[in-house]
């Protein structure tokens, strides 16, 4: 396994953005997967009858009657690669970065923003009450024959990783009384241990003025095994539509070249 750590670059940089142009990260995963099963719920609403709804419908049809995390398991949802709209713009999105070599700018909105200044809080009182962390730009590996990589909240001795989510309180709530990691984060952690092959992984769930709440994550093979099948099949489907690009605006003449104009930064591109 080639795993090299970047630990000279800063998160958020030029540079950084440079590292991560057109490769699939950890938190992009979520944007190749799906959680599909064609059987039926089975379990019991309100009404007394059995959910005939299958496991396609996702995590919210039993909303209802069950939380999240017990909807994944009972229902014995799995891990699927997916092909939608969403897994499609991102093959162009990317093959789009390889092509140009930018990266476009995206939205920082208010959750973001308070994301940025609870890390630091989290960080300080997850260092204070547990270990020390040490901070790290950017990790990649090109294992299994595809790059992916993993921009990790920080790193923890030789075998552990930390990962911090800015909550709202809400969410804290339900992930205290739960002790589950949200599903929604289920693939970003996954695969940044498939990435850097450490031990375990310490999950924080911030939120001013409730408790920080931690929980200890250990890899899962098969969902890191279903991880690679669709980052290599993705890889495949990003490198042909690149080389359909090149070949097609190869003629001049049918496409000609244009000057990109940036105007003044408002935004900032990334979302780890």
């Amino acid at each position: 396994m080639t795993i090299t750590y970047h630990d000279e670059v800063t998160q958020g940089s030029e540079e950084w953005h440079t590292m991560r142009r057109g490769i699939l990260t950890a938190s992009e995963v979520k944007k190749i997967f799906s959680l599909s099963n064609s059987t039926p719920c089975g379990a019991t609403v309100k009404s007394g009858e059995p959910c005939s709804r299958s496991a396609e419908d996702g995590f919210k049809t039993c909303k209802q009657h069950r939380a999240q995390e017990d909807a994944a398991t009972e229902h014995g949802l799995a891990w699927q690669i997916t092909t939608n709209d969403k897994t499609r713009q991102h093959v162009y999105e990317l093959a789009a970065q390889r092509i140009s070599q930018y990266t476009e700018p995206s939205y920082i909105g208010d959750d973001m923003l308070r994301g940025w200044d609870d890390e630091i809080r989290a960080r300080d009182k997850y260092s204070e009450t547990y270990e020390p962390i040490t901070e790290v730009g950017f990790v990649t590996s090109d294992d299994h024959g595809v790059m992916i990589g993993y921009s990790p909240d920080g790193l923890i001795g030789a075998h552990g990783l930390w990962e911090c989510k800015s909550r709202r309180q809400k969410y804290q709530v339900e992930t205290i009384v739960t002790g589950e990691v949200p599903q929604e984060h289920v693939l970003q952690i996954q695969t940044g241990l498939l990435v850097t092959d450490r031990t375990w992984l310490d999950y924080t769930s911030y939120s001013g003025g409730l408790p920080m709440c931690t929980i200890r994550v250990y890899p899962d093979a098969d969902i890191q095994a279903a991880i690679i099948a669709a980052a290599v099949e993705f890889e495949a489907k990003v490198a042909a539509t690149v080389m359909a690009f090149e070949r097609l605006t190869a003629d001049a003449v049918a496409y000609p070249a244009t000057e990109r104009v940036v105007q003044e930064e408002m935004y900032i591109g990334g979302d780890e």
